[in-house]
């Protein structure tokens, strides 16, 4: 007895397939077997659990989709490119000073497709991540010497986007933090200058206070000796009145 093993199978996107992100994208399955088929798929080589389903399309949907149709010995393979579009998106905008603190980076982090361009509006070093799933980053490094608003413009076919940022002078920062240093040195100064007052107030007192102990303790020992010899002689003048009463 012969018999013949079936499949015919296909899907509904082939090709490259370019789409704006956000939109929705349906992909079906579409197979005639005569036995148990079995589906399984991959995105750019790698293994998927399960049909891929792109509702609000994103950058990182974008890739080389396969999908294998297999049964009894048959296999078919069908596949189609999904690219994903989008004007480009500032998503952040920042700066942050140098390890050194000798210089800032500003850095920019976008999203669109295709790739978007990036420029500054002023000159400095610049370096630039991988550009993965719509996503790339761009830096600057700057020595601002004077207060700046930098802007960063990100273009590509379908538009472009622009965002600025405000930046200061290194210099002037610094010369913030010296007069806050001096400020802090002087306020340290007067506070140890209004001890140095009090405790020199206190010890002049201190002072005053014994000599005036000392003071009042020799008038008193002098009024003691006064009375002794005012006594010592009153004493004397009755001794000598007898002594001439005797005589008579």
């Amino acid at each position: 007895m012969l018999i013949l093993a079936l499949l015919d199978a296909g899907l509904s996107l082939s090709g490259t397939v370019v789409r704006k992100v956000g939109e929705n994208v349906t992909v079906k399955v579409q197979k005639s077997a005569s036995g148990n088929v079995k589906v399984s798929w991959t995105k750019d080589n790698e293994k998927l659990e399960k049909l891929p389903k792109f509702d609000k399309l994103k950058y990182a949907d974008s890739g080389k989709y396969e999908c294998e149709f297999s049964m009894a010995g048959l296999t078919q393979r069908h596949s189609f490119t999904l690219v994903v579009e989008g004007m480009p998106v500032i998503k952040s905008l920042n700066k942050v000073r140098g390890n050194d603190g000798k210089h800032k980076v500003l850095i920019c982090e976008v999203e669109g497709s295709p790739k978007p361009n990036v420029l500054w509006s002023i000159n400095g070093t610049s370096e630039e991540s991988a550009y993965v799933d719509g996503k790339i980053t761009h830096k600057i490094v700057m020595v601002p010497t004077a207060n700046l608003t930098v802007s960063c413009t990100v273009f590509n076919d379908l538009g472009q986007d622009v965002r600025a940022i405000n930046v200061s002078s290194l210099f002037k920062e610094e010369e913030k933090v010296m007069e806050k240093q001096d400020q802090t040195d002087d306020s340290g100064d007067q506070a140890k200058l209004i001890v140095g007052i009090v405790v020199g107030l206190l010890l002049a007192a201190l002072v005053v206070g014994l000599v005036y102990w000392i003071y009042m303790k020799k008038s008193k020992q002098g009024m003691w000796k006064t009375g002794e010899e005012a006594g010592t002689s009153e004493e004397s003048k009755k001794l000598e009145e007898n002594n001439h009463k005797a005589e008579a």
